[in-house]
């Protein structure tokens, strides 16, 4: 049998043929869309204003970081600075020595043995912290090494550019320049006799005195390299162990075994003159580089100050 649907009083149907379920409107489905959209866009809002709040954190860390590498610089260059004044002010303090450079001129590696001594303990190590002095015959052969007397005879002329100069052109040579062992602050004078250069006297402090002072203040580590050419003019011996190599330079000398292992997995352009976040494993390395110029004004030498945000970045 069919059922008959029969209107209700006010001309509508109420009831489908199992007479039970009201009908759904177009004005229904319309409203739930709307809510669904509407906490959809909530949703998307909400996510948007995260992460522009997470970048803009983000942002004032790198900021804050890169001013803190800006003073890095700054101390750094202001420390070379003054060191170097206070090796040039040494070295006068020691030419004053007559019987020094005339015990050099006359060739008797005896005498100047006893006058160096405890000129270089007394008076370099204590009143100026300086560590290295070496008297040199031309061009650059290793007459006398105060820090290390059983070193007498080596040609460094291909190393120790600074000393080469000074002997060759007759003047004072002063800047920093990369040598065998170590990068160096150094100022070299001519011994000159009877209008003749009879050889030189070169004062060197290590270039870490001054990276560790801007370390210290600024809370920045570092990392320094070479360009490659000078690096092998030095012969400096590659060593996997220690040397990274980013592009045209050559890392080996960093402010911590800690950093050095992080540095050795971040990816950069160590000439770049901007900052850069960059990955090293799980943990986010912020870096920025600078070049120092030798004593002949080309930028051999590349200093990266680095820190690790990852905390911060987490906080």
């Amino acid at each position: 049998m069919v059922k008959t649907i029969m209107p209700s009083g006010n001309g509508n149907i109420n009831d489908d043929v199992t007479g039970g379920s009201p009908a759904v409107t177009s004005s229904g489905i319309s409203r739930g869309m709307m809510i669904i959209a509407l906490v959809f866009f909530m949703g998307l809002m909400s996510a948007g204003y995260a992460i522009n709040v997470y970048t803009q954190s983000v942002d004032a860390l790198v900021e804050d970081t890169k001013t803190s590498a800006e003073q890095f610089e700054k101390l750094f260059n202001d420390r070379v600075e003054t060191r170097l004044e206070t090796l040039k002010l040494a070295m006068l303090s020691l030419l004053q020595n007559g019987a020094m450079v005339s015990a050099f001129v006359r060739d008797d590696r005896a005498a100047l043995i006893a006058s160096v001594a405890p000129f270089f303990q007394d008076v370099l190590l204590k009143q100026f912290q300086i560590t290295k002095l070496g008297f040199f015959t031309p061009p650059a052969t290793v007459y006398l090494q105060a820090d290390d007397l059983g070193v007498f005879g080596a040609d460094l002329s291909l190393i120790r550019k600074t000393v080469a100069t000074a002997t060759g052109r007759g003047e004072v040579v002063i800047g920093v320049e990369a040598g065998k062992d170590i990068i160096g602050l150094r100022v070299v004078i001519p011994i000159v006799d009877k209008n003749r250069v009879q050889g030189a006297i070169s004062v060197t402090d290590p270039i870490n005195n001054a990276l560790d002072h801007a370390s210290e203040i600024s809370g920045l580590e570092y990392a320094v390299g070479l360009d490659r050419e000078r690096a092998e003019q030095t012969e400096h011996m590659f060593d996997p162990k220690i040397d990274v190599i980013r592009d045209s330079d050559v890392y080996y000398i960093y402010s911590s075994p800690t950093l050095h292992q992080l540095f050795r997995n971040m990816d950069f352009n160590p000439r770049s003159l901007h900052e850069a976040l960059v990955p090293s494993g799980n943990r986010k390395m912020f870096v920025k580089s600078f070049s120092v110029k030798n004593f002949a004004g080309k930028p051999t030498m590349v200093v990266s100050s680095v820190s690790d945000l990852t905390e911060a970045l987490i906080e």
